[in-house]
């Protein structure tokens, strides 16, 4: 089959899961996401909880086989 390559990504933890450092943070709110890293650039900044997980997909390696 021609086309663009498909990698299944595991999405455990990707919301809550700073993008930035890595670190587990807290989910206030279903669709709310704070790094809890006083070291992180994004430390207690309000984030869309699905846009910070598509972003943690989108750089994972860990594939699902």
């Amino acid at each position: 089959m021609v086309g663009i390559q498909v990698k299944y990504i595991n999405p455990e933890y990707t919301s809550q899961t700073c993008h930035v450092c890595g670190q587990r943070g807290n989910r206030i709110e279903r669709d709310t996401f704070i790094c809890t890293n006083p070291e992180c650039t994004c430390y207690n900044q309000a984030q869309d909880a699905d846009m910070n997980a598509a972003i943690n997909i989108a750089k994972s390696k860990d594939v699902v086989k």
